[in-house]
């Protein structure tokens, strides 16, 4: 690198060089190109302007359509243009000296557009499966995508058969996410409302074969780890008024599906850069709980998990807030459980109010029916004390 700079700066000059570098790292160099000895590339300062540079074993010469380098000075869109190749080269060396994903993407980087284009027009066309997911993201691309068309290929990925066998379960799931794969590729292209419906759909027919699925080895779990940031992304997407989303948040708590639940719920979905919408619905769940009481199961006397959720969300909005002593009011509302202890001594380690553990930690061991959770309560009273 100490040899380019050393030969760009004799070329250029040294203002010329240090106004390229500028222009290098603000990222103004566009449409790099490739032929041989010859580089092209566009550059936009004040205008765009095309840059043509040639190389030899241990020279550069350069030309711009700029008015300093009249097609044929050194100028400082030549640099950036030098600079952006090495950069280039230095990346495309690095990926050939990686794994086959590497070397596979640095061929790509190396292509032009035309060849790009040109290649993966053969593999789709040579591809049944990917010219079908193709066919879907160009039809999405031009609004000919329908929601319909996105449902039938849900209802196909999760067919209502009952499974018990270990291998078959596993199998059926692995046969639902490769059949969902273009579904995933091509939904957020849809209208906001439509990508909604589609990916509330799939959740639906994912809780009914539940039903059927006998899936004590968690098989579904992977699907579903896609499937969850689908719908919170394609929420976020909604132009809803911040008053019907909030009416539909708060519906989630007490949602029809059998085999999930919805956990931290303004976290998940509420960007957190909305902090009014976040407030707003802070609120609501303070003015619910206030109505209505909090839920607890009658066999156990202990929290509804529902509820519990609530607390811990409201908990964890006055902790982002700094307001830790309402934090803590709201947490101790669910110190009924190990998992209510546990947020608790957590929060009160994070913000060092240790002065205040031992008794929640007395509390969490008595709880602590395994060997697991009282390895838990042992490991969070060492990060407290030592």
């Amino acid at each position: 690198m100490s040899e380019l700079v050393n030969l760009l700066e004799k070329l250029a000059g040294q203002k010329a060089f240090e106004d390229g570098v500028v222009l290098f790292l603000d990222k103004a160099v566009e449409a790099l190109h490739i032929e041989g000895k010859e580089v092209f590339a566009l550059v936009k300062a004040d205008d765009h302007h095309r840059v043509k540079l040639t190389r030899t074993a241990s020279h550069i010469e350069g030309a711009c359509t700029c008015p300093i380098s009249e097609d044929f000075d050194f100028c400082s869109h030549c640099v950036a243009v030098a600079l952006a190749l090495n950069k280039h080269e230095s990346e495309i060396k690095k990926l050939q000296d990686g794994d086959a994903k590497d070397r596979v993407h640095a061929l790509i980087k190396q292509m032009n557009e035309e060849e790009t284009k040109e290649t993966l027009l053969k593999l789709i066309n040579d591809d049944k499966d990917l010219l079908a997911k193709w066919e879907m993201i160009a039809d999405a691309k031009s609004g000919l995508l329908k929601a319909t068309a996105i449902k039938k290929r849900i209802t196909k990925a999760f067919p209502l058969k009952s499974v018990s066998q270990n291998a078959k379960v596993q199998e059926y799931f692995d046969e639902a996410k490769l059949k969902l794969n273009v579904v995933f590729d091509v939904i957020t292209a849809l209208e906001p409302k439509q990508a909604f419906s589609c990916v509330e759909y799939m959740l639906f027919r994912y809780d009914t074969i539940l039903s059927r699925v006998d899936d004590a080895g968690g098989a579904r779990h992977e699907l579903f780890k896609q499937i969850m940031p689908l719908f919170e992304t394609c929420f976020k997407s909604l132009s809803w008024h911040d008053g019907e989303k909030i009416d539909y948040l708060m519906s989630l708590y007490a949602s029809d599906y059998s085999h999930f639940e919805f956990v931290d719920i303004p976290q998940r979905f509420i960007d957190e850069n909305d902090q009014k919408l976040l407030q707003t619905f802070i609120k609501r769940l303070e003015t619910h709980i206030k109505n209505h009481g909090l839920k607890v199961r009658k066999a156990t006397g202990k929290l509804e998990s529902t509820s519990r959720d609530m607390l811990f969300s409201i908990a964890q909005f006055y902790a982002s807030q700094s307001e830790i002593e309402t934090a803590l009011q709201w947490l101790e509302k669910a110190a009924d459980s190990m998992e209510g202890y546990v947020r608790l001594i957590e929060l009160l380690i994070e913000y060092g109010k240790t002065d205040r553990i031992s008794d929640y930690l007395n509390q969490a061991q008595l709880l602590a029916s395994t060997a697991y959770e009282r390895r838990i309560v042992n490991m969070l009273e060492k990060r407290a004390f030592d």
